[in-house]
């Protein structure tokens, strides 16, 4: 069996959307056309790199105002570790299974399931 009208109908909608939507050829940069679906996506690639990279080739630097520091190296160095499996364990297992689930739609009861298996 084929499904019943509305699957057909709505598949064909979705068939149509994707074709409408498709990028089948773009211009270059000097005007010439690309239509190789593999040149199409490195095109897409180099485009989207080239808008989204940073201007800025050195870190950027907070001048020095004469503020106190007040976090040491150490201490730094400690709030950028990566946490270990043990403490993420420890943190989702000591959350309450019953509460409203986040905007995943995932509770707290499903990821202490999902570590118990680590």
């Amino acid at each position: 069996m084929n499904g019943d009208r509305n699957s057909s109908y709505f598949q064909r909608i979705v068939q149509q959307r994707q074709k409408k939507h498709t990028v089948l050829r773009i211009r270059n940069d000097i005007g010439g056309w690309i239509d190789d679906a593999k040149e199409l996506n490195l095109k897409f690639i180099a485009d989207y790199t080239h808008r989204l990279k940073s201007n800025f080739s050195r870190p950027r630097t907070i001048p020095d105002l004469g503020l106190p520091k007040l976090i040491t190296q150490s201490i730094n160095d400690d709030l950028l570790r990566l946490p270990t499996l043990q403490e993420i364990k420890s943190i989702v297992w000591g959350l309450d299974p019953n509460k409203t689930p986040g905007p995943d739609g995932f509770g707290a009861g499903f990821f202490s399931e999902l570590l118990g298996y680590y």
